[in-house]
C-alpha cells in the first residue's frame, strides 16, 4: 500500500487535478498527478518519476512561456524573464507597483510576486511629497 506525504487539489473550469507526493512500501517516493474530468466517471492517472520531475518542471515553465505569448497580455500572470530586472529596477527608481502594471501590463498581483521572489522590500502607503504647511504666517 502507498503511502500519502503531500497532496494538492487544483481546481479548472472543466476538470479537476489532484496532485500527490507518495511513498512505495519499498521507501522510494514518486509524484502522481491526477486528473478527474467533469461529467465523466472515469479518472485518468499518470506517476511521475523522481528522477524525471526536475526535467517536467523545466518543459512545462518552458511552455508556460510560450502560452503567455497567447494569453490576453493583461491577464498575464507569468512574467517573462527579458521583464523582470526591468520591472525591479524601475521599481526601486521609485515607480509604485500600480504604475508598473500598467506599464508592463501585468496583474499587479504578479509584480508583488515578483519582488516578493527577489528579496525586494515593499514598502507602500508613504507619501514622497514635502509636507506642506498647516498654518499661515501671522502679519
Amino acid at each position: 500500500m502507498d503511502k500519502l506525504i503531500k497532496s494538492k487539489r487544483i481546481e479548472g473550469e472543466k476538470s479537476s487535478h489532484f496532485v500527490k507526493l507518495l511513498r512505495y512500501s519499498s521507501g522510494e517516493l514518486y509524484v502522481q498527478l491526477e486528473q478527474t474530468i467533469f461529467g465523466q466517471p472515469d479518472k485518468h492517472t499518470v506517476k511521475i518519476n523522481p528522477a524525471q520531475l526536475i526535467d517536467i518542471i523545466e518543459t512545462l515553465s518552458i511552455y508556460a512561456e510560450e502560452l503567455s505569448f497567447l494569453m490576453d497580455n493583461f491577464n498575464r500572470d507569468i512574467i517573462k524573464k527579458e521583464e523582470q530586472q526591468k520591472i525591479i529596477s524601475t521599481f526601486l527608481k521609485g515607480i509604485t507597483i500600480k504604475d508598473l502594471s500598467l506599464q508592463f501590463r501585468y496583474k499587479e498581483d504578479a509584480i508583488r510576486d515578483l519582488l516578493i521572489k527577489n528579496n525586494v522590500e515593499i514598502i507602500e502607503g508613504i507619501n514622497m511629497s514635502a509636507p506642506k504647511w498647516k498654518f499661515r504666517k501671522k502679519r
